[in-house]
């Protein structure tokens, strides 16, 4: 560093006798001659740092930030059930059931800390649940760190080991029952809330686009469409169409994703799994699904009259759309499933 301030000193000599005359450079050449001095002073620092400068500021750079790891239990009584219901999308009983289902698949907590990491102590199978569902409930990843007590890169590994976790449970698989007894009860469940007595709906189903970034080159390649498939020209949105069936309970009974925005919703019905089941006979006699004009009125499937408006085919539309809006309802909550699901496929 000595050599360093005696280069300046030098060369600020240098600028002052050559800058200083009267006839001297022009204000350009000065400004440029100042300029070089600076850049050569620059270049040279990092040269001249000794081998014990280079250790502290790597020191710096990678020092321990102490954290104190949160049971989950606090959290939640310190919220209350109220707020954790908000923040969670559910009741704490529902996070423990949850937890459940998804600890055989999550990566077990080691009984001993290792010489080297974990200095704050492993962070538990219940943490990482906890992250991730305040993750996709639109917390702030800096705020969800602050309160479990770990850092903001785990955050991230907690996220997608749950993800791994629920692609791997078979308990949470969403597929629509082939079983007659339950189809008629999910019909008896939309009688109970429609207002016209409606007894043959046996599932609302609908689409929603789905937001994302402009794919890149590799992601087209990988998808084998080109970007402009993935921008919808209606809502000036990139994006993936995604296809949902609900319940009159607004509980998910299938889902389709696997095209991209400029798809038709008919388009993703027509190649979806739920068409072929249907196609084969799979509802009990007498019941249908509900959608809407994007669909196709057949034998298992009601939609609305077109261009009326009075009438019995009006108050028919009408009630029709009181049945479908269970459906329409639960998207925000189905943007959650929309990650777990087309992000790993």
């Amino acid at each position: 560093m000595m050599l360093c301030l005696l280069l300046l000193l030098l060369l600020c000599c240098v600028d002052i006798a050559v800058c200083g005359g009267r006839d001297g450079f022009s204000i350009y050449n000065k400004v440029e001659l100042v300029t070089i001095t600076l850049s050569l002073l620059a270049a040279s620092i990092p040269e001249e740092l000794n081998l014990s400068d280079k250790k502290r500021v790597i020191q710096r750079r990678n020092v321990h930030n102490n954290r104190t790891r949160r049971p989950i239990n606090s959290i939640f009584k310190e919220q209350g059930p109220c707020y954790v219901r908000r923040a969670y999308r559910m009741h704490s009983r529902s996070f423990w059931t949850l937890l459940g289902f998804l600890r055989p698949y999550m990566k077990p907590q080691p009984k001993k800390n290792h010489k080297r990491g974990a200095k704050n102590g492993f962070i538990s199978q219940a943490t990482r649940l906890s992250v991730a569902l305040r993750h996709f409930a639109g917390g702030r990843t800096d705020d969800i760190a602050l309160v479990h007590g770990i850092s903001h890169t785990s955050v991230y590994e907690s996220v997608w080991q749950v993800v791994d976790a629920v692609n791997m449970c078979n308990s949470l698989s969403i597929n629509y029952p082939e079983d007659h007894n339950q189809q008629r009860q999910i019909a008896a469940g939309f009688k109970r809330r429609s207002r016209a007595g409606f007894d043959v709906c046996a599932g609302a189903i609908d689409c929603m686009l789905v937001w994302i970034d402009k794919p890149t080159i590799r992601e087209c390649e990988k998808a084998e469409v080109g970007p402009r498939k993935f921008f919808c020209g209606r809502k000036h949105k990139y994006g993936v169409n995604l296809q949902a069936v609900c319940d009159s309970e607004g509980r998910f009974l299938d889902i389709a994703i696997g095209h991209p925005a400029s798809t038709s919703d008919y388009l993703c019905f027509k190649t979806s799994s739920l068409y072929k089941k249907l196609e084969a006979g799979m509802l009990a006699a007498g019941l249908v699904l509900f959608g809407d004009n994007a669909y196709v009125n057949n034998t298992y499937m009601a939609v609305p009259f077109r261009a009326v408006r009075s009438g019995d085919k009006d108050d028919y539309n009408f009630y029709h759309s009181q049945v479908k809006l269970q459906v329409q309802l639960q998207w925000p909550v189905l943007y959650v499933l929309t990650f777990l699901l087309f992000f790993l496929q």
